[in-house]
């Protein structure tokens, strides 16, 4: 389970792009379930709930004064814990969590 955005409001001087999105078949936006420990969750169009992509990480830039700005938003911020920074027993990609922070190129790899 993680936050997602509903809405990206493009009127800001940030230039907005998604680094990460749900998948559309399978993500809903729970409208109705409020015990996600004793209660099931289902997707309910009654409750005007729809299946869709939902962006969970979204890298926001924009110019401030000679220098860039960078904003990173995320759902759930896991993937920049400690414990998954010091993971070391990767097989299939290698961790470049603050490659977009340092301006680093940004390579991922994922072999399906």
């Amino acid at each position: 389970m993680s936050a997602a955005l509903k809405n990206i409001d493009d009127t800001s001087s940030f230039k907005c792009y998604p680094l990460l999105a749900t998948d559309s078949s399978a993500t809903w936006i729970e409208n109705k379930t409020t015990d996600f420990i004793n209660d099931t969750v289902v997707m309910n169009s009654e409750s005007k709930e729809s299946y869709g992509s939902y962006v969970t990480a979204m890298v926001l830039t924009r110019k401030l004064k000679s220098k860039q700005q960078r904003v990173l938003i995320f759902g759930d911020a896991d993937c920049l814990s400690n414990s998954e920074l010091l993971l070391s027993d990767r097989k299939l990609y290698r961790s470049v969590n603050f490659s977009m922070i340092t301006s680093s190129l940004l390579i991922i790899l994922i072999n399906r």
